[in-house]
């Protein structure tokens, strides 16, 4: 969820529509996971789902509320999982 909030910081989209996202996306994104493994990076957060099932739950909600084209290609260049899918072309 941090890199999408950096990535609506940095975004054209007014704060109510990044707000709304946020809420959006975290509805979307299972509450609790069974999943108890810990970030090999930072060995704090708990993972519940993994970066590229976050990249799809977050990409489908953006591609339903945004319409700003180059909000949208700056989201893929950050995030960069849709090579050879046509789904996560947003």
């Amino acid at each position: 969820m941090k890199h999408v909030a950096k990535w609506l910081e940095e975004s054209p989209l007014g704060i109510r529509a990044r707000t709304e996202l946020m809420s959006e996306i975290r509805a979307s994104l299972p509450e609790e996971a069974m999943n108890e493994n810990i970030c090999i990076l930072c060995g704090r957060n708990t993972l519940s789902v993994c970066s590229y099932c976050f990249f799809l739950t977050a990409a489908r909600v953006i591609k339903r509320k945004v319409h700003d084209k180059i909000a949208l290609q700056t989201f893929l260049a950050m995030f960069d999982y849709q090579k050879g899918h046509a789904e996560y072309v947003l």
